[in-house]
């Protein structure tokens, strides 16, 4: 149901703190680019804690300054329509200070206009990067997985020829479907061959099953992307049924829920029990989006 207006004026000063926090600190070296402070090589893995995806590659240059994060860019993007949704729902208009609705729209173009990877067609994070011939320059980082997916997973991808490419990659079992779910990184690289990253040191990120991505991966399909597309709903349909017979499988030998999943055997690894976002699978049962 909707949130009671008293919930939400309640709400909305804090949220507008929170977001004024994130576009201040975190926003990139360029207009309407946005970057995770702190990414950092520590005994030669690099990690980007801040972002939540430890240990899943980003720019494979030491200098963050040049950093672009779709993913962060992405759930920027996301706070602004939701506190454009909160204003309308309470009756506000819209002022030059606030403008959520149109720094949402604005976001959305500029994912299009810098984050799309025409060459590869997908989403992608830009930072400087190094090249085999020695030169450095700004570029695209050059994975397929789950940083690709964000903007289609917060409903920001048009539909048409970019959200068909992106559930192609979701769908192709060299790249990032598995018999646990969707893997969070790639087995191929964008360019062909295996990607040298793919179930490396420390293989938090890496190819491991995440079933936080994967409920959103679901909710973008059933809600906005699978209806008209026979991919999409396919990909649904044996994406739901691959995480439910998995996690099922898995409890009934083990006991447990846990933190993460293999991609190529299913087992449950990492912590357990895990009752947060893996126990989403149950309104994954119940298709609650």
């Amino acid at each position: 149901g909707e949130a009671p207006n008293d919930f939400l004026k309640c709400l909305q000063p804090k949220l507008a703190v929170w977001l004024d926090w994130f576009r201040r600190t975190q926003k990139g070296h360029a207009l309407y680019s946005y970057r995770w402070s702190g990414r950092v090589v520590t005994e030669g893995i690099s990690h980007t804690l801040s972002s939540g995806l430890d240990d899943y590659p980003r720019s494979n240059m030491t200098n963050t300054l040049r950093d672009r994060h779709v993913d962060l860019l992405s759930w920027v993007a996301t706070m602004l329509r939701i506190m454009d949704k909160i204003e309308k729902a309470l009756g506000q208009k819209p002022t030059p200070a606030s403008g959520y609705g149109a720094g949402w729209e604005a976001l959305v173009k500029h994912a299009e206009a810098i984050h799309w990877d025409k060459d590869t067609n997908m989403y992608a994070d830009r930072g400087l990067q190094f090249y085999p011939s020695g030169r450095q320059e700004e570029g695209f980082v050059e994975h397929f997985g789950y940083i690709s997916l964000f903007p289609f997973l917060l409903g920001m991808a048009p539909k048409g020829n970019q959200s068909e490419a992106v559930i192609s990659i979701m769908a192709d079992a060299a790249h990032l479907r598995s018999k646990a779910g969707l893997r969070s990184l790639s087995k191929t690289s964008p360019r062909g061959g295996k990607d040298s990253v793919y179930g490396t040191q420390e293989d938090y990120w890496r190819g491991k099953v995440w079933i936080c991505i994967n409920y959103l991966a679901l909710k973008a399909l059933k809600t906005m992307y699978a209806g008209g597309s026979k991919q999409g709903e396919e990909l649904y349909e044996g994406l739901r049924a691959a995480i439910v017979d998995n996690m099922v499988s898995q409890y009934a030998r083990k006991g447990f829920i846990f933190e993460q999943y293999d991609d190529k055997s299913g087992e449950g690894l990492k912590h357990k029990p895990f009752a947060g976002w893996s126990a989403l699978v149950l309104l994954i049962m119940a298709e609650v989006y």
